[in-house]
């Protein structure tokens, strides 16, 4: 049976297979804390689903022991989680929290709101790149130019605000 899973931020749909192929085999359940952990046999892996997102972290029902959840730690990088998503976590040590991986997605699915924490962020595009809210639009285009359209435009400098160019042209 081939699944179609999509796994956002994360492994390839072919590693996650892979992954999920050999989980099969290698997931022991320890009865005395209904915790999977991975066997001498290799990496475990688990679907979940996200049960509790708060200040305390992260915790989430798995698909192998459903009615229990667990605390989870998450890889630096991923997109908040949100109570319902389906991750992939991974049992790298006995001894360690359970990892997520990764958030599991449907293709299909509509787009939902992401945030990215990190020093940098790099957004690619063969043509152009077009960020739209209602009438307000930034358009970047593969030739070098830049549109900003909107209502109303503001700019605050706390040192100077310049304008350079070739040629400068105010309305």
């Amino acid at each position: 049976m081939s699944r179609a899973y999509r796994v956002a931020d994360a492994a390839t749909v072919a590693q996650t297979d892979d992954l999920l192929t050999r989980r099969r085999d290698s997931v022991v359940t320890d009865p005395d804390t209904l915790t999977p952990h991975a066997s001498t046999f290799g990496r475990a892996l688990d679907l979940a689903l996200v049960t509790v997102v708060d200040d305390t972290g992260i915790s989430v029902e798995l698909s192998s022991q459903p009615g229990h959840s667990i605390h989870v730690a998450k890889l630096a990088g991923l997109c908040e989680m949100e109570l319902g998503d389906q991750v992939l976590v991974a049992f790298p040590d006995p001894n360690s929290l359970p990892v997520i991986i990764g958030r599991v997605v449907d293709p299909n699915a509509p787009a939902r709101d992401f945030r990215i924490n990190g020093r940098r962020v790099t957004i690619e595009a063969d043509g152009e790149l077009v960020l739209q809210c209602a009438s307000a639009t930034i358009s970047i285009s593969n030739k070098g130019s830049i549109v900003v359209r909107g209502d109303r435009i503001t700019t605050h400098a706390r040192g100077s605000n310049r304008i350079r160019g070739g040629s400068v042209d105010i309305n």
